[in-house]
């Protein structure tokens, strides 16, 4: 084998790495996201009020509509 078959041998790739601390740190970060947002949830069930609910949620539409508008318009210009 000549030097330049030597050079055109082709390594094989480097060991993955097991689970690097900034991994584990960003997966346990978005397990607790998830459990925040299932937290909300789970209280947004038990403490559901159809009362609260009819009162208020044409307002909140409302403003939820006016914000995605704004929102729009300044994306748009």
């Amino acid at each position: 084998m000549s030097v330049s078959q030597a050079i055109a041998v082709d390594r094989p790739p480097p060991q993955a790495r097991g689970w690097p601390r900034a991994r584990i740190v960003g997966y346990a970060l978005v397990g607790v996201w998830i459990l925040f947002g299932l937290g909300i949830v789970a209280y947004l069930v038990h403490a559901w009020n159809a009362e609260f609910f009819a009162r208020y949620a044409p307002a909140y539409l409302q403003g939820l509509g006016t914000t995605l508008s704004l929102v729009a318009i300044s994306m748009v210009t």
